[in-house]
């Protein structure tokens, strides 16, 4: 191995350097197309991490799982794609996002795009069969951004009748928030009954009962992964859901179309391929 190389192993290593430093020698091995760094590029995936703990300001098992993502990737342009479990796993353990500046689910929905892999995509489905609402939060946040054909969760609602006009309200506690915002929606938008059968019995305050304005774009878009919750549109009607029953959704949704997705390399992208 040249000693450029072995200088982007060690900067990549080191867990003391910035994101950005470690992402760029990454890639720069990648660029270098030796097969002489896949080895110990796998060898880095099976490093030692910080330990779980209660972090402060900053957990830095978020960036740990970052490089993983991204040296699945540069393994994948080296013509090794047998670390994907990383990719997975590092999915699997991420938090909510809030607060970053990368996201482990944005991350890796480009890795899955540019590998391409329906098996992938199968796998990333197979982390919503759990019953752990951070594992089934990133899986979903993860399909999303993935940007599937047909999505069952999350779809569009931009275009949606009055989903940006704003709205007053007085948020105090948790289920009369989302309560009043789905009375003022005047029925456009819905709480399925698990949704709230779960706020009323978890009910909390979440602010001081003052005047504000939202919109129902900001509350699928903002509240939802806040509140740890989903959406879904059926019949012109927008549905907050569980993660439980989003996840479900995505389930069902491979049932009904893995015989038919595949990525469409032109686009970049998945598709469905019509029945035969």
């Amino acid at each position: 191995m040249n000693e450029a190389n072995r200088k982007f192993l060690k900067v990549l290593n080191d867990q003391s350097l910035a994101l950005r430093d470690r992402f760029d020698a990454a890639q720069s091995l990648g660029f270098s197309g030796n097969a002489e760094v896949v080895e110990p590029l796998k060898e880095f995936l099976r490093r030692e991490r910080p330990p779980d703990e209660d972090y402060i300001d900053y957990d830095p098992r978020i960036d740990e799982r970052l490089c993983d993502i991204v040296v699945v990737d540069v393994l994948h342009e080296l013509g090794d794609d047998s670390q994907w479990s990383y990719l997975l796993e590092a999915v699997a353990q991420a938090g909510s996002g809030l607060g970053q500046r990368i996201r482990e689910s944005d991350l890796a929905a480009g890795v899955i795009l540019k590998i391409g892999s329906t098996k992938l995509v199968q796998q990333l489905i197979a982390l919503c069969e759990g019953d752990q609402e951070p594992v089934l939060a990133s899986a979903v946040q993860t399909l999303v951004a993935v940007g599937l054909p047909e999505p069952t969760t999350h779809q569009p609602v931009e275009e949606l009748s009055g989903f940006s006009d704003a709205i007053e309200m007085t948020p105090l506690m948790l289920a009369d928030y989302f309560s009043d915002i789905a009375n003022l929606s005047k029925g456009a938008l819905v709480l399925t009954e698990e949704v709230q059968t779960s706020l009323s019995e978890d009910n909390y305050q979440i602010a001081d009962g003052e005047a504000e304005q939202v919109t129902l774009y900001e509350v699928l878009t903002e509240d939802l992964r806040i509140y740890s919750l989903a959406y879904f549109i059926r019949d012109d009607k927008v549905y907050i859901c569980s993660l439980r029953e989003a996840a479900l959704r995505w389930r069902d949704w491979w049932q009904r179309y893995d015989k038919f997705l595949l990525l469409d390399e032109e686009q970049g992208r998945f598709v469905l391929k019509a029945a035969e």
